[in-house]
């Protein structure tokens, strides 16, 4: 059944590491995914980004296709930024910026947006989703703009639908 989740939540995936890299058991992932959110995984994607200061998002699912995402670090390092979006009146509230490193995960409730910019090059990262990717509910709101208050790194990559994104009513 599906639960309600409020807030992000944070974790750290069950790795083994060691000289050779990093070992993930992804079925623990998906277990997680499942414990916290009571839904299945119905959609997944791959993210690598080449150069530090690359920027994505503040990316959405509008309604009735919102999607509750875990974010998974797969190598490198970020700072995740969410917040909670009423879709009615472009208003987001609860800002918040979290940084992640390789094995940190976070699953973003569906109401939220969100999006990140890179510490590190070479940064992989995987999504794990509720829902499938659906191109005519997609919503860009500008990172920049919604968390302008914010001390954010130097940006130095990012797409024109997302530089071009919302600005939005912040509460």
């Amino acid at each position: 059944m599906k639960k309600i989740i409020k807030k992000p939540i944070k974790g750290i995936c069950r790795s083994f590491k060691d000289s050779r890299g990093l070992s993930i058991d992804f079925q623990n992932i998906i277990n997680d995914f499942k414990t916290y959110t009571g839904e299945d995984i119905n959609h997944t994607f791959y993210s690598f980004s080449k150069f530090k200061g690359t920027a994505r998002g503040l990316h959405y699912q509008k309604y009735p296709n919102q999607q509750t995402k875990m974010i998974l670090i797969l190598s490198g390092s970020i700072i995740d930024y969410c917040c909670n979006f009423f879709e009615q009146s472009n208003v987001v509230s609860g800002l918040q910026s979290n940084n992640m490193k390789t094995g940190d995960w976070i699953i973003i409730p569906e109401n939220f947006l969100h999006g990140f910019i890179t510490l590190s090059e070479n940064t992989n990262i995987l999504y794990l989703m509720s829902k499938r990717f659906k191109a005519e509910d997609y919503f860009i709101a500008s990172l920049q703009k919604v968390f302008k208050n914010f001390d954010l790194p130097n940006i130095e990559v990012i797409s024109k639908q997302d530089k071009e994104g919302k600005d939005l009513l912040v509460n």
